[in-house]
């Protein structure tokens, strides 16, 4: 079963956003300055505000939710303009996605890769996408405007999910 598809920068963008909202080091690194807010927060930090235990720790809870709200902005805006900055000839181009029992094989005009299913992460389904994970930062993304059907797009992401766990 063969697709043509064009990946735009758009399909950029929600790549990066999808892959940064389930980053496992951004997160334990937020969790990790919770707990450090927290704890210092219970110490009386900072040491010369005055007042009670309650009144000092919304203050360290007021100036979490600022820093992350701030940290979490520059790192979106940072990444997405990066990836609308980024001219990768071989992401934003028509791509051909053959794929068969033994594997699948996608061309472009600047490459050609062929992945065994076996060396295929996993397989993800989304509303709008399809992504063949071969790495663990690193997936085929098929776009459901690919298909002229809900059918066609239905029985190429059950064959995929198929032969992946095969």
């Amino acid at each position: 079963m063969s697709i043509t598809y064009t990946n735009t920068r758009l399909d950029s963008v929600k790549w990066f956003l999808y892959r940064i909202c389930r980053n496992r080091l951004y997160w334990c690194l937020i969790i990790a300055m919770t707990a450090i807010y927290t704890w210092l927060s219970s110490r009386g930090w900072p040491p010369k505000v005055v007042g009670s235990n309650f009144e000092k720790m919304f203050l360290a809870t007021s100036f979490f939710l600022i820093y992350f709200t701030v940290q979490w902005t520059i790192a979106l805006v940072v990444g997405v303009l990066f990836v609308l900055c980024n001219r990768s000839p071989g992401f934003h181009t028509q791509h051909s996605l053959t794929i068969a029992p033994g594997g699948f094989v996608e061309e472009t005009s600047v490459n050609r890769t062929e992945h065994k299913w076996a060396g295929v992460q996993k397989v993800v389904k989304r509303q709008k996408y399809l992504m063949i994970y071969i790495g663990s930062n690193q997936a085929h993304i098929v776009p459901r405007r690919a298909f002229n059907n809900q059918a066609d797009w239905d029985l190429f992401c059950a064959e995929c999910a198929k032969f992946a766990t095969a």
